[in-house]
């Protein structure tokens, strides 16, 4: 999951149009968030729900912002 919502956020980050997107600063913290996590931590069960609503709704923005 990680590399999907970094792949997203390299995406949007390089290309100025997308200055303005919506989702970055929840992409920015959840990488510092899971590269702060260490070999034997988890998410829990909730916050594993909101990574997974944060990355589907940034994918959508993302591609919402290209059409």
């Amino acid at each position: 999951v990680s590399s999907a919502a970094s792949d997203v956020y390299k995406r949007q980050a390089t290309n100025k149009v997308f200055d303005d997107y919506d989702s970055r600063p929840k992409l920015v913290q959840w990488l510092i968030t899971l590269n702060g996590l260490k070999f034997d931590e988890v998410l829990s069960e909730n916050q594993l729900k909101e990574l997974l609503w944060d990355v589907d709704s940034a994918y959508k923005g993302f591609f919402a912002k290209l059409g």
